[in-house]
């Protein structure tokens, strides 16, 4: 594979790593507008509120659509989340199937505790590689996250772990999108609100010269039982560009710390810093969350 094809694999790849955690859309966004209250409130505050109750959580997520070139494709994922007032109780597991519309696919899988992350990842460009990262880099790729809002950070905490509900999603969609309630069937089976809103206006401001689609109306059922964040359709001219679903999302259910685990066949990880394209990668990564930080370092370089 060419070096032109590798990195346009690496960008597709990265676009999606981000895009099927239902916490960051594919459909090109503009610029974060000045603060503002988020409405609608209430539902806002009611996931919130259950999100910090919460301590274990299992999804099955699938995010599907469409690259402004026209290029289709699926993510198929589940997140395991178990949370404890102390980090050493605490555990993150991810596993996601991708494909595009020209045939191009590939899985990761992950498991991140506290003595750091496996990842367990075929592609294209390099076939199967099982990969640990210490306790250290990941903290790292989570400070760089939070200074690049999780946007490219590699291997960085599934952003639906922090807001497993989906409250920050839908916060920033109130925020975009005038946001109201629809008159529209629940999906079978549940009951719940659908929301519809058309994207703001915001003069001066434009998309940032994204080659994605950039979404005028977005869609979202939110279940009243929960208020877990079921569904999210961001459209375009009547289209849907990309879908973001849940297909399970069970709260609460017993997790054990020890069924975190990554079953790579018998094989032994290879430290990410003997990967040069990975420890590339997460250097890069290191140095734009430091620059965006007026030159503050990684937690673990202080």
């Amino acid at each position: 594979m060419n070096r032109t094809a590798t990195n346009r694999l690496a960008g597709r790849i990265a676009i999606l790593s981000a895009v099927w955690s239902m916490a960051l859309p594919l459909c090109a966004q503009e610029p974060d507008a000045k603060p503002q209250a988020v409405t609608p409130e209430p539902v806002v505050a009611a996931m919130r509120e259950r999100e910090a109750a919460v301590k274990t959580v299992v999804l099955e997520l699938e995010t599907s659509g469409r690259l402004a070139g026209g290029l289709t494709f699926v993510a198929r994922g589940s997140l395991r989340v178990l949370r404890a007032e102390q980090r050493e109780g605490s555990a993150v597991h991810t596993k996601v199937e991708y494909e595009f519309g020209d045939a191009l696919s590939g899985r990761v899988e992950s498991v991140q505790t506290k003595d750091g992350i496996l990842v367990l990842q075929q592609d294209p460009t390099f076939g199967e590689t099982f990969l640990r990262l210490d306790a250290a880099t990941a903290l790292d790729l989570e400070w760089a996250a939070a200074t690049q809002k999780g946007g490219d950070a590699p291997f960085a905490p599934h952003p639906r772990s922090a807001s497993p509900l989906g409250a920050d999603l839908f916060a920033d969609l109130a925020l975009r999108y005038d946001l109201r309630v629809a008159d529209k069937p629940a999906p079978e089976g549940m009951s719940g609100t659908w929301w519809i809103g058309d994207r703001k206006k915001a003069p001066g401001l434009e998309d940032g010269g994204s080659d994605l689609p950039l979404a005028d109306r977005v869609e979202a059922f939110v279940r009243a039982e929960d208020f877990v964040l079921i569904d999210v359709q961001w459209q375009k001219s009547g289209e849907v560009m990309q879908r973001v679903l849940a297909k399970q999302a069970v709260l609460g259910s017993p997790l054990a710390l020890s069924s975190f685990r990554l079953d790579a066949g018998g094989k032994k990880p290879v430290d990410a810093k003997d990967h040069p394209p990975t420890w590339q990668q997460i250097e890069q990564t290191l140095q734009r969350a430091s620059q965006a930080q007026n030159g503050e370092k990684p937690p673990s370089r202080r």
